[in-house]
C-alpha cells in the first residue's frame, strides 16, 4: 500500500514537472511572440517615419524644381531680352532662302565705307563657293540692298572697335537666323579668287607668335585672360581674315570669361587660343602661301603686287594703303554689280 502511494506520488510529481515544463515553454513562446510583435510595431513605426521622410523629401524636391523652373524661365527671358536689346532685323529676309546656307556675318560700324561694303558683297557672291546668305550686323547701311541680305541693327555702346566686334558676335550667336557655324567677314578684306568654307575654317596665325598689336590695352587684356586659363605663349589669330565661329564654342567661351563683353580684347585670338589649344595652324607668309596679300602703302611696287597677288585668295587693304592705287584695284576687280544690290 505504501509502495502504491509512493508510485502515485511520483507519477503526480512527474506530471506536475511536465506541466511546469509546458508552462515554461509556453511562457518562452509567448515572450517571443511579444518580442516579435514589439519588433513589428517598431518596424511599422520606422516605415511610417520613412514614408513621412520621403514625403518631406518629395516636397523639398518639388520646391527645388519650381525654383529651377523659375530660374530657367528667367534665363530664357534674359537671353531673349539680350537678343532683342538694341537689335532689330530691318529687312524682310526670307527664312526659306536661309535654310541649308551658312551665314556670312559682316560687322558694319559707324564710319565704314559703304562703297567698300559693296565691293565686299560683290567679292563674296563671286568667289565664295559655299551656299550662303549674308547678314550685316551693326549700323544700317544707307544703300539699297535686296531682301536676301538680313540687316541686324545694333546700337554701338562704345567707340572701341574691338569691343564693338565682341558685341556684334554676341548678337550673331543669339540670332536664330544665323547658322550654328557662321563666318565673320571683316570690312576691307576681299575675296579675289574661289574660296571654300575649308579655306576659311583653316586655322591661321600672323607673326609674331606672341601677340603684339596696336591696341596695347586690348593686348594686355587678351594675354591676361588667356594666362588666367593656363594659356601662355598665345598665338596671334587676329589676322584680319574671314574666320569661322561655332555658336556652342562661343557661348562656352563667355561662360568661362564673362568679362569679355566689358573689356577690350582681341576676340579672335582668345576664341581660337582657348578652343583650339595645341592645334596646328598655318603661319601667314605672303611670300610663300596662297592665302592673302596686304596692301600696306598707298603707292606700292605695282609689278611686285602683280607677282604676289596672282595666286592669292584674299586681299586686305590697310588704312595706310587707302588711296588711288587700292581704289582703282577694287573698282576694276569688282566693277560688276551683284544680285544683292538694288538700283
Amino acid at each position: 500500500m505504501y509502495e502504491q502511494q509512493t508510485k502515485e506520488t511520483n507519477t503526480k510529481a512527474e506530471i506536475l514537472a511536465e506541466l511546469l515544463s509546458v508552462v515554461v515553454l509556453l511562457n518562452e513562446q509567448y515572450g517571443l511572440v511579444v518580442q516579435a510583435n514589439e519588433a513589428s510595431d517598431q518596424s511599422n513605426a520606422n516605415l511610417v517615419q520613412s514614408q513621412q521622410d520621403l514625403l518631406d523629401i518629395t516636397s523639398t524636391l518639388a520646391v527645388v524644381q519650381a525654383n529651377l523652373d523659375e530660374k530657367s524661365s528667367d534665363l530664357a527671358k534674359a537671353l531673349t531680352d539680350l537678343a532683342n536689346a538694341n537689335t532689330s532685323i530691318t529687312n524682310e529676309a526670307s527664312e526659306e532662302a536661309f535654310e541649308s546656307k551658312i551665314s556670312v556675318v559682316i560687322p558694319f560700324a559707324c564710319g565704314n565705307d559703304e562703297t567698300h561694303l559693296l565691293y565686299l558683297l560683290r567679292s563674296i557672291e563671286k568667289e565664295f563657293t559655299a551656299q550662303h546668305h549674308v547678314v550685316i550686323i551693326g549700323q544700317k547701311p544707307a544703300i539699297n540692298l535686296s531682301d536676301d541680305v538680313a540687316i541686324i541693327e545694333l546700337e554701338s555702346k562704345t567707340s572701341n572697335k574691338e569691343l564693338n566686334l565682341v558685341h556684334i558676335l554676341q548678337a550673331a550667336a543669339l540670332s536664330e537666323i544665323i547658322t550654328d557655324n557662321f563666318i565673320v567677314a571683316p570690312m576691307d578684306t576681299y575675296f579675289i579668287s574661289p574660296v571654300t568654307f575649308a579655306d576659311i575654317a583653316l586655322l591661321k596665325t600672323s607673326k609674331p607668335k606672341v601677340l603684339s598689336l596696336s591696341d596695347e590695352t586690348a593686348l594686355e587684356n587678351t594675354l591676361r585672360l588667356l594666362s588666367d586659363k593656363g594659356i601662355e605663349n598665345a598665338r596671334n589669330f587676329t589676322c584680319g581674315l574671314p574666320f569661322a565661329i561655332e555658336k556652342a564654342k562661343f557661348a562656352g567661351l563667355f561662360a568661362e570669361l564673362p568679362e569679355l563683353d566689358a573689356i577690350p580684347s582681341f576676340i579672335e585670338s582668345i576664341y581660337f587660343n582657348y578652343n583650339f589649344r595645341g592645334h596646328s595652324a598655318i603661319e601667314l607668309d605672303h611670300t610663300r602661301d596662297n592665302i592673302r596679300l596686304n596692301f600696306i602703302t598707298a603707292a606700292p611696287n605695282v609689278e611686285k603686287v602683280k607677282e604676289l597677288i596672282a595666286n592669292k585668295k584674299f586681299v586686305s587693304v590697310w588704312e595706310s594703303a587707302k588711296g588711288d592705287f587700292s581704289e582703282n584695284y577694287l573698282n576694276v576687280k569688282f566693277a560688276e554689280k551683284c544680285s544683292l544690290e538694288l538700283e
